[in-house]
């Protein structure tokens, strides 16, 4: 009864945190598109922006990462990963700053797609293919300007129970850039102590026509959350076809994947 009335007392206090952050980085953001012009270095400026309040806000929020292997120094990849909601950006930019590759759907809806722009995010239209080549030629530039950039190559966010097959056009850009490619696999182990299985997957993950306001309240009503990020051997891209590199990714996280 007392830990039910304190996550009451709690839960507002926690949402206004979080749009307090919102502001704060929104703001932020704002200020150093006005004063960089240069498109690259201004991603890059973002990144680092979204990076200091991605710590915030999972202080807020209360989640703990545990981070498995390393990136390596000195060098710039194409993050690849798999994904399960939202929060997965705020995990894995607590860790590394770096532009996400996201759909232009989430660009269009209001507040998080002003939080993607300002954030140094990258768009593609998933449901054309008419723009395709622009797309990859643009992830190829920043590449090769030494951006950090990260995709999710299932093209959605899923329930966790596995992951799906890995759409190939985004990893030419790592092959016409010359860059490797370092695989990531992201899994929420536990809420409030407790391992997260079927029953409660949906409180973390955020898929299909879940809203994000309210899978939002149910994340903060939780006290405490869990989740392990790791991070693979890099793997050459240059010389290979993207459907190879798809496939070999994709098997490589699959295999080293626990569902719910």
């Amino acid at each position: 009864m007392i830990i039910f009335a304190f996550r009451i007392l709690l839960w507002p206090f926690k949402f206004l945190g979080i749009f307090l952050f919102i502001f704060l980085f929104l703001t932020s953001g704002a200020i150093a598109a006005i004063f960089i012009r240069d498109k690259w270095k201004l991603k890059k400026k973002l990144n680092h922006i979204v990076a200091f309040y991605c710590k915030l806000g999972l202080k807020i929020i209360n989640v703990k990462v545990l981070v498995k292997g390393e990136i390596p120094k000195n060098e710039n990849f194409l993050f690849v990963s798999n994904h399960q909601s939202y929060l997965d950006i705020l995990v894995m930019t607590s860790i590394f700053p770096s532009s996400f590759v996201t759909s232009l759907d989430i660009k269009r809806m209001p507040l998080l797609g002003q939080i993607t722009m300002l954030a140094g995010c990258l768009f593609v239209d998933r449901k054309s293919r008419v723009n395709l080549q622009n797309e990859i030629a643009e992830l190829t530039e920043g590449l090769q300007s030494g951006l950090d950039v990260t995709i999710f190559p299932e093209a959605t966010s899923t329930d966790g129970s596995t992951i799906i097959r890995f759409r190939r056009p985004l990893f030419s850009s790592a092959v016409f850039a010359n860059k490797r490619i370092l695989p990531m696999l992201i899994r929420y182990k536990s809420i409030d102590g407790k391992l997260i299985d079927q029953s409660t997957r949906d409180i973390v993950c955020w898929y299909g026509d879940m809203t994000f306001v309210g899978n939002l309240s149910r994340l903060l009503y939780q006290r405490r959350l869990e989740v392990e990020l790791s991070f693979f051997d890099p793997i050459e891209a240059n010389e290979k076809e993207a459907g190879d590199l798809a496939e070999e990714t994709h098997s490589l996280l699959l295999k080293n994947y626990r569902p719910y």
